[in-house]
């Protein structure tokens, strides 16, 4: 009875110690855990405001009224405040996208990656885009900030602006 004591004794900082070794691990994964599932969230949000924009910039409205609504429902994500939406009218010339008509979110100094006013729309060549037919292109440039203390690890694998694009 007597050994017992001393070897529970002995055992009583044991599982404080096993603790201290795998908390470091499971903190690691839970924040890596939230961190991804918010990067996939804000990803998924992107996808579906450029889908929103290019559709209903297919249907008629103006390039402008396209900008207004996707960044005002792209608020949740921060386009209003470092993000920027620019919607462009695509229209295939011989074989070459020519961008004829681009608007951007007011105060989002970036460019567009599809191309420049007059310039060719360089990433849609060879998309299998219909000769002498009229596309709209809106792309989004949502910032993305990490909120876990994984903050090093994060900017070294995700860019600090998520980016995506859709062609109706």
């Amino acid at each position: 009875m007597a050994r017992d004591r001393r070897a529970r004794a002995l055992d009583r900082g044991q599982g404080l110690v096993e603790l201290m070794l795998v908390l470091p691990v499971l903190l690691t994964l839970t924040f890596g855990i939230l961190e991804l599932g918010t990067l996939l969230d804000v990803s998924h949000s992107i996808t579906g405001l450029t889908r929103e924009g290019a559709n209903m910039a297919s249907r008629g409205a103006h390039l402008d009224s396209v900008l207004n609504v996707t960044a005002y429902n792209g608020a949740a994500i921060g386009l209003q405040s470092g993000g920027g939406v620019v919607a462009s009218e695509v229209v295939m010339q011989g074989a070459v996208p020519i961008v004829i008509d681009q608007v951007a979110t007011q105060g989002y100094t970036g460019l567009s990656r599809l191309g420049l006013l007059g310039g060719p729309a360089t990433p849609l060549a060879g998309q299998g885009l219909t000769d002498g037919k009229t596309y709209f292109v809106v792309e989004v440039f949502a910032p993305y900030q990490p909120f876990t203390p994984l903050d090093a690890l994060v900017r070294a694998v995700v860019p600090d602006t998520l980016y995506d694009r859709t062609v109706f």
